[in-house]
């Protein structure tokens, strides 16, 4: 997987999550670590793909309230809590797993670091979907495509979309855990 296009960023905010602390980013050999957004203004600029950790609902959201709506416009962001929920269900929890807190359980956090390890679940993530079977990536690709936070990792990934493979896959892959009268093919585009 080719990094270049790809920013990974992680915001730290106060408890409020109206003030910015912290910020690390991290694309291709470029970092930023600092207290300012404006490091990350020529990164943005240059990404295909923004990453995070709770993207969606943490870093997103106060990047927009900032710099508008338009700040993604063009990108495709990949949020790596969601998917790690999905590509690792056996797993207890889905948090990143912090080195730096395990030597130091009062250690701040550093988002530097953080953006680090969500590059390196990123690639694990790209890896594991690409591991799966076509008809479960089809159906993951129906469904999820054109939420937020989901889309680009099919992108980054490789995969193409396949509507038929996903229609036949879902009922067989997810057999006795769906209604049977779900109307898959209203669902999946």
């Amino acid at each position: 997987m080719n990094t270049s296009e790809v920013l990974v960023l992680d915001l730290e905010l106060d408890r409020h999550g109206n003030r910015l602390l912290d910020v690390g980013a991290v694309m291709g050999t470029s970092e930023y670590h600092g207290t300012k957004l404006e490091g990350l203004k020529g990164l943005l600029a240059r990404s295909r793909f923004v990453v995070g950790h709770n993207l969606v609902r943490h870093d997103a959201p106060f990047l927009r309230k900032r710099w508008g709506d338009e700040v993604f416009k063009g990108k495709d962001l990949v949020d790596t809590l969601g998917w790690s929920a999905l590509l690792y269900a056996d797993r207890p929890y889905h948090r990143l797993v912090k080195g730096y807190k395990l030597e130091d359980e009062e250690a701040e956090n550093n988002p530097l670091s953080d953006a680090k390890l969500c590059l390196e679940l990123l690639k694990d993530l790209v890896g594991r979907f690409s591991g799966l079977p076509e008809g479960l990536k089809a159906a993951f690709h129906a469904l999820l495509h054109d939420q937020e936070g989901y889309g680009g990792l099919f992108t980054l990934a490789g995969h193409q979309a396949s509507a038929p493979k996903a229609l036949e896959a879902i009922p067989r892959h997810f057999a006795g855990e769906l209604c049977d009268r779900a109307d898959l093919s209203g669902m999946v585009r």
